[in-house]
């Protein structure tokens, strides 16, 4: 029934936009952009050289752990929908199954508006079993888009350029999706959380180099080689400078090659001067190793934690949160759990905005014209719950205080509270008053035969 007032609905509106299965999305805005009269102009475009940088800072363990403890909660976290009274439930699950259908992929392409300040996509569409849906959301590169604003400033579309043909495709109504991150002063291409840790990195690439400068030039063993001034006559008769003679041999042992060198004072006449002498010479050839001076690189390691703590807080989370521990309370912990999870619904705000207003609602419009705009609206879950938190320690103080529990008992539906914690429970319904009641013991009566054999046995 309410499939047919669907199609009813659907049939009475004329404004609705037409998708025939042999255009494209992308052929009919262009169409629509061509027949229209407004003036359109391309928003100035950023520095684009900033946005290889920002893919190198992605790259960099740190920051791709940032990013991870950033993005992994609000992907995580989940869609609710809710509908006017006028929808058809059917409708409602139907757009509820289109909408968890790309839930995910719209979540991770929204997030990287983070890392570059805002994220372009063009929507492909198709007629599936459901109605109208996204068939591709293809990401576009930031180099080669740009925003198309009307005469107001507001934005109507994307312009790409194709990087090797130089194409110039224009993405209007349907065919775009955008969305901006920390956008100030009407800027429309938003400001990438790299920016806030670009000097760290650059601080701490720096550093790296530096330290592996430091690696290379003190690592492993060096030769020293001492020996007297003059000239020394080779096995040929002919004489060398001590100096070029040393820096020969220098060369032969770093090239793993055997040296000779000269034992003259073993060649004296008195054999005991002859025994102590031994294997001593002129030429001394001594090794030092460097590795001794390594504590020296520590330095270089304090620097770069301090750079890496830098750049989790460009990112708004604490470095307690991903680095390693060393300092702090368990309620400095819980407050930095509370600031993440307050930015983390932010972030998940203005996803859910952007997709209700570019995707869920072109829908929507499709199906029931412009007065089914909002008629189905997302809820994103959130991520921090004082009321989830307060529960939780009324479960902790019931469990370890008996005095607790029996004021809890009677006052709080605690079968309730056990299942929204997701405290396991031994029976589908706990009711912790009756629970806490003193066990009965039942009253034994004694049987008349056994009232009859007393009263024999006492005289009675």
């Amino acid at each position: 029934m309410a499939w047919k007032w669907l199609k009813r609905l659907a049939a009475s509106v004329t404004t609705r936009p037409k998708l025939p299965p042999e255009r494209t999305p992308m052929q009919i805005a262009a169409a629509a952009a061509a027949a229209g009269s407004m003036y359109f102009s391309e928003y100035p475009v950023p520095d684009t050289s900033r946005y290889e940088l920002y893919r190198k800072m992605s790259r960099h363990p740190t920051l791709a752990l940032v990013r991870a403890i950033v993005y992994s909660p609000v992907i995580r976290a989940g869609w609710s929908y809710v509908w006017n009274d006028d929808v058809p439930t059917e409708m409602g699950e139907r757009i509820q199954r289109i909408m968890e259908r790309h839930r995910t992929t719209l979540v991770r392409l929204c997030l990287r508006s983070l890392e570059y300040g805002w994220q372009p996509a063009e929507l492909v569409w198709k007629i599936g079993e459901d109605g109208l849906e996204p068939a591709r959301i293809k990401a576009l590169d930031h180099e080669h888009t740009t925003i198309r604003t009307d005469d107001a400033g507001n934005v109507i579309g994307l312009v790409y350029r194709h990087p090797r043909t130089g194409e110039r495709i224009e993405l209007d109504g349907m065919s775009a999706f955008y969305i901006s991150h920390n956008s100030a002063n009407g800027g429309l291409y938003g400001e990438s959380r790299h920016e806030s840790a670009r000097l760290p990195y650059e601080a701490w690439m720096e550093c790296q180099r530096k330290a592996n400068l430091y690696h290379t030039k003190a690592a492993g063993i060096l030769c020293q080689i001492h020996y007297p001034i003059g000239r020394t006559r080779d096995t040929q008769g002919v004489e060398h400078d001590n100096a070029e003679v040393a820096k020969r041999i220098a060369d032969a042992i770093a090239a793993g090659k055997t040296v000779y060198i000269p034992n003259l004072y073993a060649t004296v006449d008195d054999p005991r001067s002859a025994a102590e002498l031994a294997g001593k010479g002129q030429w001394v050839i001594n090794f030092v190793d460097t590795s001794a001076g390594a504590g020296l690189s520590g330095g270089f390691i304090e620097e770069r934690r301090y750079q890496d703590s830098l750049m989790f807080r460009a990112w708004l989370r604490p470095e307690r949160s991903g680095l390693e521990g060393r300092f702090g309370t368990k309620a400095e912990a819980e407050t930095h759990s509370e600031t993440g999870a307050a930015d983390g619904d932010s972030i998940h705000g203005e996803i859910v905005q952007a997709v209700q207003e570019q995707v869920l609602n072109p829908i929507l419009e499709w199906t029931g014209g412009p007065s089914a705009r909002d008629s189905v609206r997302i809820r994103p879950a959130p991520m921090s719950d004082p009321a989830l938190s307060f529960k939780r320690e009324l479960v902790r103080q019931g469990l370890t205080s008996p005095t607790t529990s029996e004021a809890l008992a009677m006052s709080i539906d605690w079968d309730a509270v056990m299942d929204d914690v997701g405290v396991p429970k031994s029976q589908e319904v706990i009711d912790l008053a009756e629970l806490l009641q003193p066990p009965v013991v039942p009253q034994m009566k004694p049987s008349a035969e056994a009232m009859a054999a007393l009263g024999e046995q006492t005289g009675g």
